[in-house]
């Protein structure tokens, strides 16, 4: 089941059996954005073959293919203890493929599959200095909640919390 973006491009469901790929994909967002990420590519390539399957498993993940490689990631879990709220932990589309809706394709299949499970509320951390994020989620109607937290790869800066009604 997947879903149509700009042309040539599908957004679909990554299970556990995909953790090559999503490893691929989540060290190149790393390697590309590290300023925008709570981790770093060092930390996470670091990770061994048999670490890496626990570590994926509690997201739920969608991956976008244009022209038959994969672009972009989006992965996402249900807060726990918060009825009604995902959230948001991962988020990147390659610099080849940005600028064409890719991401917003990747956030609506993110979007259907949290209305799905009854939520109600998205939440997502978006990294000081990280604008191109920030005005990306505003784009898409996320606000900011005036919630901020150390950032875990680099404590000195902090993540801004943001909100989307589902």
């Amino acid at each position: 089941m997947g879903q149509d973006g700009p042309v040539g491009t599908t957004v679909r469901r990554a299970g556990p059996e995909e953790w090559r790929l999503l490893r691929d994909l989540r060290l190149a967002a790393l390697r590309e954005a590290p300023e925008a990420f709570g981790s770093t590519f060092e930390r996470e390539a670091s990770f061994s073959d048999d670490q890496w399957g626990p570590w994926l498993a509690p997201l739920e993940w969608f991956v976008a293919d244009a022209a038959d490689r994969p672009v972009g990631l989006v992965g996402l879990t249900e807060v726990a203890g918060r009825p009604g709220r995902c959230e948001i932990l991962s988020m990147w589309v390659a610099p080849e493929a940005r600028r064409q809706g890719i991401g917003a394709v990747l956030i609506g299949a993110a979007r259907e599959w949290a209305a799905g499970r009854g939520a109600s509320v998205f939440t997502l951390g978006v990294a000081d200095g990280n604008e191109r994020g920030r005005r990306f989620y505003e784009r898409l109607g996320f606000s900011p909640t005036g919630a901020r937290e150390p950032l875990h790869s680099d404590p000195g800066r902090c993540t801004n919390e943001y909100t989307l009604a589902i």
